[in-house]
């Protein structure tokens, strides 16, 4: 561990000096209200909290089709939690922004830890099962979105080449190996930034 000195003025720049061997780091934060002084472990990283959901309709599963680095990929419907809301927000949310589906989040399927190459983010993807509700197909999707479709497990196997990572796999197998979590394993303690 290093001593870090942190300002939440993106303005300021503070030159690393040298004390007693050790070189301090200064952290740039935005948020913060003033200037303080803290420990952190320098192997430490900014994690991505991602939620997906997993819905199936008469034996067919719901994916995404959009673009990635100029690649046309498959995904579940899925996507970074945003400002003041809970994992299951997010997540119906997600859904309905990328496929013009509404959803009912049912279970949670599980929790995945994904780094798709030595030194990117680190993705922490909660991942739901949910049950389709109704659809507006004239609903305009999110940008770098090319469309949804239903697809059999077979089908989304064999364009494998395409899943925007291994986790879109790894998700609709544990959902056919059965595995369902409540919805209360998640707890989360009110907090003054939710919004109502």
């Amino acid at each position: 561990m290093a001593l870090l000195r942190y300002h939440s003025r993106p303005d300021l720049r503070l030159n690393p000096e040298p004390r007693a061997g050790i070189v301090d780091s200064v952290i740039i934060v935005p948020h913060l209200d003033g200037v303080g002084i803290g420990r952190v472990d320098m192997n430490s990283f900014e994690p991505h909290i991602t939620v997906a959901c997993v819905v199936e309709q008469d034996g067919r599963f719901l994916f995404v089709r959009e673009m990635s680095k100029g690649k046309e990929v498959l995904n579940q419907p899925a996507g970074h939690v945003e400002f003041g809301e809970n994992l299951m927000q997010a997540a119906y949310r997600e859904t309905l922004e990328e496929t013009a589906w509404q959803v009912e989040v049912t279970d949670l399927l599980g929790w995945y830890i994904f780094q798709p190459f030595r030194g990117a983010g680190v993705y922490f993807r909660t991942c739901f099962v949910a049950r389709p509700v109704s659809h507006d197909p004239g609903q305009k999707l999110d940008t770098g979105i090319l469309g949804a479709e239903w697809l059999t497990p077979d089908e989304l196997r064999s364009r494998r080449p395409q899943h925007r990572s291994a986790l879109v796999e790894k998700c609709l197998d544990d959902y056919l190996s059965g595995r369902r979590l409540p919805l209360d394993t998640i707890y989360q303690h009110p907090w003054p930034l939710q919004r109502g």
